[in-house]
């Protein structure tokens, strides 16, 4: 997933000026996001980010993978 680093951010829009579907990955659901990797390496800031989410994993601890 992508992840931003809110503090980080300077609102530049250097992400959104490369994003090939005009999302604006600072305010717009991230979940639209095709994963292109082209923002967070464009970000002069280190806002962005991806991250990786594994399906045992839940907010707040862990689950049982079985």
């Amino acid at each position: 997933r992508l992840r931003l680093d809110e503090e980080a951010c300077t609102s530049c829009g250097r992400c959104s000026k490369v994003c090939p579907l005009g999302l604006d990955p600072t305010t717009e659901p991230r979940g639209e996001c095709d994963r292109c990797a082209l923002c967070p390496r464009e970000c002069r800031d280190d806002a962005l980010s991806y991250g990786l989410t594994l399906p045992w994993r839940r907010r707040g601890g862990r689950a049982d993978p079985s």
